[in-house]
């Protein structure tokens, strides 16, 4: 897939993202250097990609504001005592 629409695709889709979460994109996000990084990926990788950057971005915001995540479900803990 040509940088440009890897480029194109990168920016639908975290704008997708943000529009329907309540995380705001980073304005600093560089498009063009993920656009290069990414040769060879499908668009659908790309959607994964930012899926999954959108997934940590939260998990990252409920730690911050929280200062910890639990998963009590799991057993597993995320807590300030982490270093």
């Amino acid at each position: 897939m040509p940088y440009a629409f890897r480029l194109q695709i990168l920016s639908h889709f975290v704008e997708q993202r943000t529009l329907v979460s309540d995380l705001t994109k980073d304005e600093s996000l560089n498009y063009a250097a993920l656009a290069a990084i990414t040769e060879g990926y499908a668009a659908l990788d790309l959607k994964d990609l930012v899926s999954r950057a959108v997934q940590n971005a939260a998990e990252r915001s409920l730690i911050d504001a929280n200062g910890g995540l639990d998963y009590p479900a799991v057993g597993i803990s995320y807590g300030s005592s982490i270093t």
